[in-house]
């Protein structure tokens, strides 16, 4: 998981916005290696450890 605080160009244009999230999940589907690749933004102020415990 990686956490970005510096939005330069994307907090424009969305209001409150704080954090922006990767989140990498890799494992195996059908006996193959799979990866997935997620991203997600927040108006959370918080810590990476905060947002991988879901608090």
């Amino acid at each position: 998981m990686e956490v970005f605080d510096c939005l330069a160009g994307l907090a424009e244009d969305w209001l409150g916005l704080r954090r922006f999230v990767r989140v990498q999940r890799q494992g195996t589907r059908n006996g193959k290696p799979d990866t997935q690749v997620s991203y997600y933004i927040t108006s959370l102020a918080t810590k990476r450890t905060t947002i991988c415990r879901g608090d």
